[in-house]
């Protein structure tokens, strides 16, 4: 895995802090993408932005003074893991499946290899020092006791980070300020209170998925046929599973079904040949495998939002 040094952020305030998103690298560089962040709320305690990935692979690492809480998208997944303080938390397979909550002052690092799909996650972060502010000693002194957690779930929390998902992408016009402000502190509060509970999860269930082993196999046959035409019963071979069952464990492990991870797969492909070689972009729309210009360009547009051309020339 490729780290970047940890950006730590310096006093007490969030007066344009910097963009831990900035701090995000392809695998195998050293040189950090651009990633913009929309900010739907900045006060004296808390912030709520959105942020959109569409690089792929990449890996990011964070260390901040402040509690961290990512929720990401539905239909979101990465193929990768996600650290706290070195040690993994979470391995391949769905985003969504809670809440990322990252206590102030403990080290995140992550991967998303290739095969991930663009990710757009509502970043909420919270000073300890000022919930005060906001809510009541008691809170304030509670939320100083967060752990980590990856894919924390509770009866309230799942509707919570729904609610910051429809804010988020400008689903809910009546958001205003003070509305998302309400929904952060019930955020954390709810956090808290699941954690002390010692309900939900912070590791993802992986029961009925593929072995490590069997998800290599199945992943490195993918990467080295993208060009060609895959049938299910193939991939379901290579492991000696039924077709029935090897969607079931494909869907589990990954999060997504095999025919829209491949796909993922063949545009991710298709982006690194388009910044990288001058090749016509019919000749990459047939080597990654798909029929014709026309069904690429319509395929591509939907993961990326935008054209083959545009990615290529930079102008998305």
């Amino acid at each position: 895995m490729n780290l970047i040094s940890s950006s730590k952020e310096a006093g007490p305030g969030l007066s344009e802090p910097r963009n831990w998103w900035h701090e995000i690298h392809p695998t195998g560089s050293m040189t950090p993408f651009n990633v913009p962040a929309r900010r739907l709320l900045a006060n004296d305690w808390c912030t709520v932005e959105r942020v959109d990935i569409t690089q792929f692979p990449h890996t990011a690492h964070f260390c901040r003074d402040r509690h961290t809480v990512m929720i990401f998208d539905s239909g979101n997944y990465v193929q990768g893991e996600r650290r706290v303080n070195g040690t993994r938390l979470s391995a391949s397979g769905p985003l969504d499946a809670g809440v990322d909550v990252i206590p102030a002052h403990d080290e995140f690092t992550a991967l998303a290899d290739r095969g991930s799909s663009a990710l757009s996650c509502t970043l909420i972060t919270i000073d300890e020092r000022q919930t005060a502010a906001a809510s009541d000693r008691h809170s304030s002194e509670t939320l100083g006791s967060l752990h980590p957690a990856i894919g924390l779930r509770g009866a309230l929390l799942l509707p919570l980070a729904n609610q910051f998902r429809r804010i988020s992408s400008g689903d809910m016009a009546y958001a205003d300020p003070l509305y998302i402000e309400s929904a952060t502190v019930l955020l954390f509060r709810e956090i808290w209170q699941t954690l002390q509970k010692g309900e939900g999860t912070s590791s993802q269930d992986r029961t009925g998925g593929l072995s490590g082993r069997a998800q290599r196999t199945v992943r490195e046959y993918l990467c080295e046929n993208l060009g060609e035409k895959i049938e299910l019963d193939t991939l379901a071979d290579l492991i000696n599973l039924s077709r029935f069952h090897f969607t079931r464990a494909f869907k589990k492990s990954f999060g997504v079904p095999p025919y829209r991870y491949l796909l993922n797969l063949r545009i991710q492909k298709a982006a690194s040949l388009l910044k990288t070689t001058r090749r016509p972009i019919t000749d990459v729309a047939l080597e990654v495998g798909f029929s014709s210009s026309g069904e690429f360009a319509r395929t591509f547009r939907r993961a990326m939002n935008c054209s083959p051309r545009d990615f290529r020339n930079g102008t998305q």
